[in-house]
């Protein structure tokens, strides 16, 4: 039978700002990185085939939405000078 006063009858009572330091510190203490992240646009999670693809159909008014608007298929760098080359010849 466990002691009336045992830790985890005790750490249910501690007061938040404790609760929220120890939560903080373990979150500090974890291996790798957060999953949140790898978000691309902020809203997609996966592996890059699937984000890319996710890229082309995500819809959205791009001026509220920042997020579709970070999702949005842009040049390289490369293509803007290719483009640019065959304009100026």
């Amino acid at each position: 039978m466990p002691e009336p006063h045992s830790d985890s009858i005790l750490l249910r009572f501690r007061p938040k700002s404790l609760y929220r330091q120890e939560a903080e510190t373990k979150i500090g203490e974890r291996d790798g990185d957060s999953p949140w992240d790898s978000l691309e646009g902020g809203i997609l999670l996966g592996a890059k085939e699937w984000v890319e693809q996710m890229r082309r159909v995500v819809k959205g008014d791009a001026k509220e939405q920042p997020e579709v608007r970070r999702l949005q298929v842009r040049p390289n760098w490369k293509q803007v000078v290719e483009a640019v080359e065959a304009v100026k010849g």
